[in-house]
């Protein structure tokens, strides 16, 4: 005899939960989506930029800390998770000076020409009047001849990166 046999299956679905991970190099971010249950995902990156991708990568434009949104949907519902996100890039350390040599007694007013993310300066100046600022564009005293090292160090925020310049300075 013949028969004929018809199986349904009913899928049950849960909720959403939405979820992500992230790894940062410099301005560079990969998200790493950890939801569960997730048909469709919407990123907003809190800079105006936005993605519909599962696992997208993205470049911010300048050092900050940015509130990402995952928003995770399926047929049963929505969830939304948002994360701090901080960026930083590395610094570089530059300067000038209005003199490299001179008489005795000399004032050098020196110029910091490194990059626009830096936030902390540590000035080193042998043999000159302060020893040491902390000051973005110092001025300072040679007093006696010699030849003297002058040396920056800079750092971004939380101190993430450093970059270290030296020059010399020639007193007669």
């Amino acid at each position: 005899s013949d028969f004929l046999e018809i199986i349904e299956y009913i899928i049950a679905l849960d909720e959403p939960v939405a979820d992500f991970d992230f790894t940062t190099d410099e301005l560079k971010v990969e998200f790493e989506d950890k939801s569960t249950y997730a048909e469709t995902y919407f990123w907003d990156f809190g800079d105006g930029n936005t993605s519909f991708a599962s696992d997208p990568i993205h470049f911010y434009d300048e050092d900050g800390i940015y509130t990402v949104l995952l928003e995770v949907e399926n047929e049963c519902g929505i969830s939304i998770i948002e994360k701090d996100v901080e960026v930083i890039s590395k610094v570089t350390a530059d300067f000038t000076s209005d003199v490299q040599s001179g008489c005795a007694e000399l004032t050098v007013q020196y110029e910091d020409l490194s990059s626009s993310n830096v936030v902390d300066w540590e000035w080193e100046f042998e043999g000159g009047i302060p020893a040491f600022s902390t000051d973005t564009n110092p001025e300072v005293l040679y007093t006696a001849d010699g030849i003297y090292g002058t040396t920056l160090t800079v750092f971004s925020r939380k101190g993430r990166y450093q970059s270290i310049k030296t020059d010399t300075a020639y007193i007669e």
